[in-house]
């Protein structure tokens, strides 16, 4: 699938999985009950009730919202501003990447930008289904969550990210199949690849 079109398919999962899961909330919260469950444990049982409050029921959206963002930041800004700290299988990689110009760099930040949005829309979809269960645990029509959503999430979200960091590690793998050549400034050695 094309960088490009991923990420787009990903940031609209993303945005759409999250404004669903507030939509969802605000529309739920008159209905509410004066209980509803706050945590459910191993069996997907409710074993933790608390009073209907804002901090209560909106807790998932907004936890949805910062994970998001940091996501955001994490795999688009900060991996932009400092590339070194982008995990290669060895420092030839490293520095063959660093010496690469910005514009063929960017490639690698795309594709990082877009692991960040795949993880965010998997984790602001589970979120939205956590959100669902619990409303319908908390007005009696499910004695507990569906067994396996969590799992399930769980595993397509290991899956995701998997496939993600093996296509990043294919462009690394090229990196070493491009021809390259050392410059020495000084005490510093530059590594450069051919065409620059």
């Amino acid at each position: 699938m094309n960088t490009f079109v991923g990420r787009k398919i990903a940031a609209f999962l993303s945005a759409i999985s999250l404004i669903g899961l507030w939509v969802y909330s605000i529309v739920q919260w008159p209905d509410l009950p004066a209980r509803i469950p706050s945590h459910f444990d191993f069996a997907d049982n409710a074993n933790r009730w608390v009073h209907k409050s804002i901090l209560g029921w909106f807790d998932l959206p907004a936890i949805a919202t910062i994970l998001t963002l940091l996501l955001i930041w994490l795999f688009d800004s900060l991996i932009r501003r400092y590339p070194s700290l982008i995990n290669f299988s060895n420092n030839k990689e490293r520095r063959a990447f660093i010496a690469l110009p910005r514009k063929q760099q960017e490639n690698y930040f795309k594709r990082f930008t877009g692991l960040g949005l795949w993880t965010a829309s998997i984790i602001n979809s589970w979120f939205f289904f956590l959100q669902y269960g619990v409303f319908q645990v908390a007005v009696g029509r499910w004695s507990k969550l569906p067994s396996g959503w969590n799992l399930g999430f769980i595993g397509l979200l290991l899956i995701v990210v998997v496939i993600l960091l093996v296509q990043i590690n294919r462009n690394g793998t090229k990196l070493n199949q491009q021809p390259a050549y050392e410059i020495k400034e000084g005490n510093i050695l530059y590594t450069k690849q051919e065409g620059q």
